[in-house]
Formats: structure tokens, C-alpha cells, sequence
């Protein structure tokens, strides 16, 4: 049985511990792995562009819900408009199924009760 060398922690896994823990006691940070070393220092923000962006929420959630409420609004004429052609060629359809019984009728070619069966 071949037995392996064991590194220290630190030499396996790079160093866990940011600069300030260590200082600290050195205790085990679990998000200082992905810290860069010399990161960032301090955070700086235009005041024009923060101030947009902060208040341009309430901006955004106004304009999709306009936007939302209008294609409701377009849906539901769609469907209208399509009810009422639906309901337009049926009865465009019965009223020529009515002409031609009518015609039929004024030539004498359809005969009363032509439809059912006499036994």
C-alpha cells in the first residue's frame, strides 16, 4: 500500500482565508476563495446615472404594465371581431339555406313532409 504525502490545506486548495480573517484569527471564509487579490477598493457612482437608474423602477414597472393592459385590450378585440364574423357568416348562411327553400318552394319542387319517413 503506497502511502501519499498530504499538503497542508492552504497548498491544496490555495488560500481560503482573506487578508482580513487572517488577521482575525485566520478562521475559514467560505466566499474569500473568490476574492482577487488587490480587488476592489472602493465603489464609485455618477449621481446622474444612479439617480436614474434607482427611480427608473417604478418607471419600468409602469411601462410594462401599460404595455400588458394594451395587449389585453388588443386581444380582446381580436376575439370580438372574430365572434362577429363568425356569427355574421352563420347568418349569412342561413339566410341562404332560407332563399333557396324559398325558391324551391315558389318552383314547387319541394313537397310537404318531403323530409320524413312514411310507413
Amino acid at each position: 500500500m503506497v502511502k501519499m504525502d498530504r499538503k497542508p490545506r492552504d497548498q491544496r486548495f490555495g488560500n481560503l482565508v482573506s487578508e482580513p480573517d487572517t488577521v482575525q484569527g485566520g478562521q475559514f471564509v467560505p466566499w474569500a476563495r473568490f476574492q482577487k487579490p488587490g480587488g476592489v477598493k472602493e465603489i464609485s457612482f455618477h449621481a446622474d446615472a444612479r439617480k436614474a437608474y434607482l427611480t427608473g423602477f417604478r418607471k419600468r414597472k409602469t411601462e410594462r404594465s401599460k404595455v400588458a393592459k394594451k395587449n389585453i385590450v388588443n386581444k380582446e378585440l381580436k376575439e370580438k371581431r372574430k365572434d362577429k364574423r363568425e356569427s355574421m357568416r352563420e347568418l349569412m348562411q342561413n339566410y341562404d339555406e332560407r332563399q333557396q327553400k324559398m325558391h324551391d318552394m315558389s318552383l314547387g319542387l319541394e313537397e310537404v313532409g318531403e323530409g320524413e319517413d312514411s310507413d
